[in-house]
């Protein structure tokens, strides 16, 4: 066999890399379920308050203090399960999750600094939520891309 034909054969391909998490621990596995269970407990959290405070007569009073602060805890109980993921992460997937942050970094630099200029010649103005979803967008193609290039 040539070297192409047994590289091909030892290395996953791009699906079964991605269901596999790029080589991740049973630990790191645990882990980062438990970073993105919080994380979708946020979505809802958001999601929900969002609405019902768009759809009440509650702003400014202290049920929309409580109401508005519910996705904050669960924010912070997410940050605090993807620090946990990284510490106990091995250095395979602590490199895919910095090469991921960098894309995601520089792709919100870019677009937040760049449609500033747009923003002079006339566009529509960005909310932060805009630049957010473009970070998250971009940390989702860099974990991809880093997934499959380490696999």
């Amino acid at each position: 066999m040539n070297d192409a034909t047994e590289d091909s054969a030892i290395r996953p391909g791009f699906w079964q890399c991605l269901k596999n998490s790029a080589g991740m621990t049973e630990r790191d596995r645990r882990n980062h379920a438990r970073f993105v269970r919080w994380g979708l407990a946020w979505i809802a959290a958001l999601s929900l308050a969002t609405f019902f405070l768009a759809h009440q007569s509650i702003p400014g009073t202290a049920t929309g203090w409580i109401v508005a602060s519910i996705p904050a805890v669960c924010m912070a109980g997410m940050m605090y399960r993807f620090i946990e993921f990284l510490r106990n992460a091995d250095e395979l997937v602590r490199n895919i999750q910095l090469e991921s942050m960098a894309v995601g970094f520089a792709a919100a630099f870019a677009v937040g600094i760049g449609y500033a200029v747009f923003e002079r010649a006339g566009a529509p103005r960005l909310e932060i939520i805009d630049i957010f979803q473009v970070l998250v967008l971009g940390y989702t193609v860099g974990t991809v891309v880093a997934s499959w290039r380490y696999r």
